[in-house]
């Protein structure tokens, strides 16, 4: 399976870069099993695209807890949108 673990890429891109980085992503969470459905992984890249960051990060918090989105995905949202 795949894990998530530092990339040094990551803290050397600005806000727009990691945004970006998120929404190429997306599409592998979802397949991943990462993010349940296609309306959630949706959610998010019209909500990152629009530059809604704290959103996406309180949205994140209510999917995990909900189990729509998993730890990982949780940690991604909260710490490449700031």
């Amino acid at each position: 399976g795949y894990t998530i673990g530092p990339d040094e890429r990551l803290a050397k891109m600005g806000l727009q870069g990691r945004l970006n980085y998120l929404i190429i992503r997306l599409p592998q969470m979802l397949e991943l099993g990462w993010i349940e459905n296609e309306k959630v992984m949706q959610w998010y890249k019209e909500n990152i695209i629009a530059g809604k960051t704290s959103e996406v990060r309180a949205r994140a918090k209510s999917d995990f807890q909900k189990s729509l989105i998993t730890s990982e995905v949780l940690a991604l949202m909260t710490y490449l949108t700031k």
